[in-house]
């Protein structure tokens, strides 16, 4: 069985216009307030991309990180027992993913 990605399950579902950045902005709370992809639409697409493997390449502090925190999120909150691996080259940097 192939592997679905929350924009496939939402085709699927037949939910109309709903595109997992919006389940991501809707659901997710950053620091206390609500999650935001105003001031970040270059991760729009990221997160609403129907592929299952994808590649940021960008400067440092855009918040690549976070995006990829909220993409993680909304795919495991629409696929139940869906595995994810979270890899990184350094302790230090996963360790301040998990405390995002």
């Amino acid at each position: 069985m192939a592997k679905r990605t929350t924009t496939g399950l939402i085709q699927e579902l037949d939910l109309g216009n709903i595109r997992p950045s919006d389940v991501a902005q809707s659901t997710l709370r950053l620091l206390g307030y609500p999650y935001s992809l105003e001031n970040y639409p270059m991760f729009v697409d990221i997160l609403n991309s129907p592929y299952t493997r994808r590649l940021m390449r960008s400067g440092r502090q855009v918040s690549k990180t976070i995006t990829l925190a909220a993409d993680i999120l909304t795919e495991g909150t629409t696929h139940p027992h869906l595995p994810m691996i979270y890899a990184n080259a350094s302790s230090k940097q996963t360790s301040a993913f998990y405390n995002i």
